[in-house]
């Protein structure tokens, strides 16, 4: 179901019931660019908490341009689910004193526009959305000088209002009624604000649901206190208007249901940034305060690696791991029946635009896809032990014991490790040891980028130059770290050997001396120190 500005305050109640009324919820997002810098981009080198900063700056930079919610509904008494999609056109309204920045990055807008993204959807019908900061100042203002929530609406259609009025006023009694014209909810909600505070007398009606009539009558005499609280009111209104998905958000927060994504360590990023609070500097912090927010997430990267060889294994060729052939594998009629008793998942009613398939990259039917096949993945773990003559339809509680080492663990692309860890301390690296590379001639300096296509004919590589003289080399695979220094072994222009902080770290040498001096200095001022003093 496509959410836009004018349909979400329609829908807002089923969505949040959905919510409530769900299993499990998958997510995913669109955004306008991926690298903050040419610095950013993902390496083999990088630790988690490098990733996190790298990934910080991003959501800092960039904003969610569309997001899927998929509410997966198990229907009582049955074992079928009905999926809920929601796919949500986003962008931020700019009003009062927030006014937010953004970039895009070509490259992203380009891979956006070849998966057919409608910009016009997104920039006239994006649904708004608030962080708490800004919530509470907009609030402030609401509370305090409600008026200045209207400070930046449009002007054309405020002159135009306002002139309608005076010309009708110069002629109106106490009684008389007009009808100014039909807004949009929040220009209509902004547009009541400034007609009472620039017409006391008059009373002002919108109805911000069907008609969207704009209607004033004059009062017979002025109450500045009744106009008061109802100005506070609509400022009020107008900000719950405003926070738009942030309601959405916080229903997901409140509910405490399983998140599930595919590879959804920006998407968790940019959740935090975009509709909750700036990102912490603290990697740490940051996996603190996201638990609290969502207790139980589950990646379906990361399900669908570790448990490949098993898929495997039973018959269902797994070709890769990535979102699209994870669901047509497990669409199939084999993967479908690769255990007994797989649930049946169908589109709930009302919600046909992805029954007849969907377009990959469109958030909504990604975050349908992750749902799918999560729902699968589980079910083939908790059903494949059990006794063909013991099975049975299962419970979505079962699913959830037995995934239990599989909670809170991350995906994350490229990097020293293959995911984080949310909830406890990070895997170790199940990379290859780097290698340092040496120029054996002293007057030929070493290049990135010719080293990474040198090496990248061997396996997926990254490379950090040390100096004119030195790098190192991170590489993907171990079979492709050996076939590098079995091919370079002999080489008369470079050497490639395993790194060792000791032999090759200028820093840890330094520190090493340091240590030994100043440990060297200690001994020899407790043997000189205590030597007792000649007699006088």
């Amino acid at each position: 179901m496509e959410i836009n500005r004018s349909s979400h305050s329609s829908e807002s109640k089923n969505i949040l019931q959905s919510i409530q009324d769900s299993s499990f919820i998958a997510i995913d997002t669109e955004f306008t660019g991926l690298h903050a810098t040419q610095s950013d981009i993902n390496s083999l080198f990088d630790t988690p908490a490098q990733r996190y900063e790298k990934l910080r700056r991003m959501a800092m930079q960039y904003t969610i341009c569309q997001l899927g919610v998929s509410a997966f509904v198990k229907v009582p008494n049955t074992n079928t689910y009905e999926a809920h999609t929601y796919n949500f056109h986003l962008f931020p309204r700019s009003i009062s004193s927030l006014d937010a920045r953004f970039t895009c990055q070509a490259s992203s807008i380009e891979f956006l526009c070849k998966h057919n993204f409608n910009f016009n959807k997104l920039f006239y019908e994006g649904v708004s959305y608030l962080t708490r900061d800004e919530e509470e100042e907009l609030r402030s203002q609401a509370q305090t000088k409600p008026v200045q929530l209207a400070r930046y609406m449009d002007e054309d259609l405020q002159k135009e209002a306002i002139s309608t009025i005076s010309e009708w006023l110069s002629e109106a009694h106490a009684g008389d009624e007009l009808t100014v014209g039909q807004y949009e909810e929040l220009d209509g909600l902004l547009l009541q604000l400034v007609i009472q505070d620039s017409f006391p007398l008059l009373n002002t009606c919108f109805d911000a649901t069907t008609t969207r009539q704009m209607k004033v009558r004059v009062m017979a005499t002025e109450n500045k206190e009744g106009l008061e609280e109802d100005q506070v009111k609509l400022g009020h209104r107008v900000v719950d208007k405003l926070l738009g998905f942030t309601a959405v958000f916080r229903a997901l927060v409140e509910s405490k249901k399983p998140i599930i994504g595919h590879n959804l360590l920006t998407d968790l990023m940019l959740f935090f940034q975009k509709f909750h609070n700036p990102l912490p500097r603290s990697y740490s912090t940051f996996k603190v305060q996201l638990n609290e927010l969502f207790p139980k997430i589950y990646d379906t990267k990361y399900l669908s690696f570790e448990m490949r060889r098993n898929l495997i294994d039973a018959g269902l060729p797994v070709q890769n791991t990535s979102l699209g052939s994870l669901l047509d594998n497990l669409s199939t009629k084999e993967g479908i029946l690769i255990v007994l008793h797989s649930p049946h998942i169908v589109h709930g009613s009302g919600f046909d635009k992805y029954v007849n398939g969907g377009t990959l990259h469109e958030a909504g039917y990604d975050a349908y896809a992750a749902g799918y096949v999560f729902l699968r993945l589980a079910h083939y773990i908790t059903a494949k032990d059990i006794n063909v003559m013991a099975s049975r339809p299962l419970d979505f509680r079962e699913y959830m014991w037995k995934l239990k080492d599989y909670v809170n663990k991350i995906n994350i692309i490229r990097a020293a490790v293959n995911h984080v860890n949310l909830t406890g301390t990070d895997p170790q690296s199940r990379r290859p040891e780097w290698l340092h590379v040496t120029s054996k001639k002293l007057s030929q300096s070493l290049d990135g980028v010719k080293l990474a296509q040198v090496f990248g004919a061997y396996s997926s590589v990254d490379v950090q130059v040390i100096d004119r003289r030195h790098a190192l080399l991170a590489v993907a695979h171990f079979g492709g770290s050996k076939d590098i220094m079995r091919a370079f072994k002999e080489h008369d222009k470079l050497s490639v050997v395993k790194y060792s902080p000791l032999h090759h770290s200028k820093r840890v040498r330094i520190g090493l001396w340091s240590a030994l001096l100043v440990s060297g200095a200690v001994c020899v001022w407790a043997f000189f120190g205590n030597q007792p003093k000649p007699a006088r």
